[in-house]
């Protein structure tokens, strides 16, 4: 089956060299990339929608987590659709690196909440006595890591 010819212009979602868009872009005719690009602003999406929640409350502390959970679900199945959508080089916010890292962050920051909600809900105890706090004792590396990632990839930019 032929595949539409359709130009599909994608820019960088974290080059903000003008106020409409950034100047490192990627012109590509697939519509599996299409739905790629369509899939990274559905994620990003989802971490706006965490970060617009009242964190006070018990249903804005599950609807958080629930948004960064299913970014980072996004993000992870991008690493390998992206690769496989198209014969040109992505542009550097659809590259496996930054995927990963956005993978990564939305993780940690869900698995911060839901440290934030055991401890609004008085269940600290509980939660300390799970394998979850082990887990969340790496949150600190978690954005460690991820600092250092987006340290070296804005010094290669420049």
């Amino acid at each position: 089956m032929n595949e539409v010819q359709i130009p599909f212009k994608w820019r960088d979602a974290f080059d903000r060299v003008t106020i409409f868009g950034g100047k490192m872009r990627l012109v590509v005719c697939s519509l599996a990339y299409e739905r790629g690009c369509i899939l990274f602003n559905i994620g990003a999406l989802q971490s706006v929608i965490a970060e617009k929640q009242d964190l006070d409350s018990d249903e804005g502390l599950k609807t958080a987590a629930k948004s960064l959970q299913v970014a980072a679900g996004i993000f992870k199945e991008l690493k390998t659709l992206v690769m496989f959508t198209s014969n040109q080089e992505p542009t550097p916010d659809l590259t496996p690196e930054v995927l990963n890292v956005l993978e990564k962050l939305m993780l940690a920051q869900a698995q911060e909440i839901i440290i934030k909600k055991a401890i609004a809900g008085n269940k600290i105890q509980i939660f300390l006595k799970t394998s979850n706090y082990h887990y969340s004792l790496r949150i600190k590396e978690a954005y460690k890591k991820v600092k250092v990632i987006l340290k070296r990839m804005q010094t290669v930019a420049e």
